[in-house]
């Protein structure tokens, strides 16, 4: 069983990058879709591992491959926008609760993948244990603190996960990861169409630059 070695060892990399995360959309790169953007665009340097597998895949897949990575980018982009406004600890746990349910839904009815009835229980405490955490008190009433964005990021995470699995099960794991990223690097191009923001990614950029 080394993939619960590797899973905690992911989750334990990803509560860094989350952190890290917080740090720059709340006060380098306060912009969320600015620094969704920078992500996505440095998603384009996957292509260092196409001399491990990287070849044209059968449209079908491609479009998935790529629609993906594109779903992926806007995950985040609703991701950064709750981290910069709430809790990361709040943020990150409700998320992380909510999307392993979504998951099990949507691979049920697309992938046909079905869990044992133990592993359903421990799904939902792990959702339990994220609403629980999530909560705060204002005024003598609980309530979850950017909720709707937090649902929303959720479901465009398993929506994207799904879709990769589907990929990975029809492509070699090289080639279908770098269609994925390119997928969220051309997401990122998506956003210098609307003037307003493409300014405001220029001059974050010089911003950014001027500071270092």
């Amino acid at each position: 069983m080394s993939w619960i070695s590797l899973a905690i060892l992911a989750y334990f990399l990803s509560a860094l990058v989350n952190i890290f995360d917080k740090i720059l959309v709340s006060k380098k790169i306060p912009d969320p879709f600015v620094y969704s953007f920078f992500e996505g665009l440095l998603s384009v340097t996957v292509l260092i591992f196409a001399p491990l597998g990287f070849f044209l895949p059968p449209w079908p897949i491609l479009a998935v491959a790529l629609l993906s990575g594109v779903i992926f980018l806007f995950a985040l982009l609703l991701f950064f926008t709750a981290l910069s406004k709430y809790e990361a600890s709040r943020v990150v746990t409700l998320i992380g609760g909510l999307t392993p349910i979504l998951i099990l839904f949507l691979a049920f009815f697309f992938l046909g993948e079905k869990l044992a009835s133990y592993q359903i229980s421990a799904l939902i405490f792990l959702i339990i244990g994220g609403v629980l955490v999530s909560l705060s008190r204002e005024k003598h009433v609980y309530k979850i603190k950017g909720l709707k964005l937090t649902i929303l990021a959720a479901l465009l995470f398993a929506v994207s996960s799904v879709m990769t699995k589907y990929v990975f099960l029809r492509q070699p794991f090289f080639n279908g990861f770098i269609w994925f990223r390119l997928g969220s690097f051309l997401a990122a191009l998506l956003f210098l169409i609307p003037a307003g923001l493409r300014r405001r990614i220029f001059n974050m950029g010089k911003e950014t630059r001027a500071g270092i």
